[in-house]
């Protein structure tokens, strides 16, 4: 419970008798702030809420209020259970507030931010939280705090619209939610250096035992941990059976749903439609770049890979790695690939169903900071290109450097896979590629699924903040700008 931490210093007996009378007098608190004594204005939120149980007249504070709506989750900011406020203050005639926490972090925060992230229940959704403030009775640049209070590790606040004075509103908001959504820029410098990928110069597959995740939930979360942190994990002893790889997947979250359907078989086919069921060189690659969302996590596993076959060993890669030596390297043509955009597609006419699937987008995507924050990649997909004729020879030159780069990266990670093993990875964030193989008499029979990206890095954060130390998982490659 978040309580106000107020220094206490000895006033006359006389003296506080006379202050607290003119604080009940005013309707307001009596407090001490740097010793000295001070008067803070009580909003007219009400010191209880009628409980939102069905029939019930029970009479709630705005803690048990935001509990009881399931508003506010202890598990997501466990990480701030034992910070306190010390003080706080309104600033520039209402349109700051002020925090200093017990850690020592000094915040300010916007009255209009403040008044979005009210959790009262005209603004929160019992059970799911959702915002439901009305924006169009709000002019954001005309919101005032008129008072503020905290007690119990709730800040209790009413706001004004300066242009109107009638139009108030009052609610409340956790503290601990304020120290968790910071906005300082400390705070988002220390948030960009936490969610930074991590790079390894070494081709060593990290591995797991699939019979040690699977009803582990510690293991689980070391098991993405890993993932997330390189990228990719080999998984040992999964049973080699026919949807076996399904059961992994959905260890993450729901399997995500394809042209493909749920899964898909890695066979050598004469005449498929695809160059992944046949038996030639496959250059390193994403998988689905034509979808809106291409998948997240993509799981192949083995279920049989003969001694009579030769070749057909897997290949892998970090591309963040290799886009941010580019970017080094080759600053000018990195930019280009920033601007000018390429279409991903598969189409495929006489299929059942026919499939016409494409998308068209820049290789590498940044956001506000210039931080890299997708990659997609996929050359045996590549659209022709229809961009100005300015763009053409320029994104052609950047193009063929940077396929040059990644086929020449010296940390590739290349494995034989045997019957049992499933190599999971961040398709948004590792290529995969094939050696050309001959079956001779023998067989190579993988089968692969995915889960959404999302899926994934949900699953992670949701362990983060339950088993581990509640920071914001790696970035992902996903179209995320944080």
């Amino acid at each position: 419970m978040w309580k106000l931490v107020a220094k206490s210093v000895s006033l006359p007996q006389v003296l506080r008798v006379v202050l607290t009378q003119e604080a009940k007098r005013t309707g307001c608190k009596l407090v001490q702030r740097n010793g000295l004594p001070k008067f803070l204005p009580v909003c007219s939120v009400p010191k209880a809420f009628h409980s939102t149980k069905a029939g019930s007249e029970e009479k709630v504070s705005p803690w048990d209020s935001i509990m009881e709506r399931e508003v506010y989750s202890l598990d997501r900011y466990k990480i701030f259970k034992d910070i306190t406020v010390m003080k706080y203050d309104v600033k520039a005639d209402g349109k700051f507030l002020d925090i200093t926490f017990s850690d020592g972090h000094e915040t300010r925060y916007h009255a209009i931010w403040l008044r979005h992230q009210c959790h009262c229940p005209d603004c929160r959704l019992p059970h799911t939280g959702r915002i439901q403030v009305d924006m169009e009775k709000i002019e954001p640049e005309d919101v005032r705090i008129q008072s503020v209070i905290e007690e119990d590790g709730v800040f209790s606040l009413q706001w004004q619209d300066t242009a109107d004075p009638h139009n108030i509103h009052s609610g409340f908001i956790p503290a601990g939610f304020l120290r968790a959504k910071c906005y300082s820029d400390k705070t988002n410098a220390e948030r960009t250096q936490q969610i930074k990928m991590n790079f390894y110069e070494d081709r060593n597959f990290p591995v797991m035992d699939y019979n040690d995740i699977k009803d582990n939930e510690n293991n689980l979360y070391e098991w993405l941990k890993i993932i997330s942190d390189r990228g990719l994990c080999l998984l040992k002893n999964v049973p080699p059976h026919i949807n076996s790889v399904l059961e992994v997947g959905s260890l993450v979250g729901p399997i995500m749903r394809t042209w493909y359907e749920d899964s898909f078989e890695v066979q050598s086919h004469a005449k498929s439609d695809n160059p992944n069921f046949t038996s030639v060189r496959l250059f390193l690659h994403m998988d689905l770049l034509y979808y809106e969302s291409p998948p997240g996590l993509q799981l192949l596993h083995c279920l049989k890979f003969d001694k009579d076959t030769t070749g057909g060993e897997s290949l892998l890669v970090d591309i963040f790695d290799v886009a941010e030596k580019f970017r080094q390297e080759r600053p000018e043509d990195f930019d280009t690939l920033c601007r000018v955009p390429f279409t991903s597609e598969t189409i495929h006419y006489k299929r059942n169903p026919p499939v016409h699937l494409q998308s068209t987008r820049p290789i590498f995507q940044v956001n506000s900071r210039k931080e890299l924050i997708s990659v997609i990649w996929h050359p045996m997909t590549f659209g022709a290109l229809t961009v100005p004729f300015e763009d053409v020879e320029p994104f052609y030159k950047a193009y063929a450097a940077f396929f040059k780069a990644v086929q020449s990266h010296p940390f590739i990670y290349q494995k034989r896979l045997e019957p049992g093993d499933c190599i999971c990875f961040n398709n948004r964030r590792v290529l995969h590629a094939r050696n050309a193989f001959q079956l001779q008499n023998g067989a190579r029979h993988l089968q692969g699924t995915y889960v959404e990206i999302t899926a994934f890095q949900g699953r992670l954060q949701m362990l983060h903040n339950r088993l581990g130390d509640g920071r914001t998982a790696h970035r992902c490659g996903a179209f995320d700008h944080l």
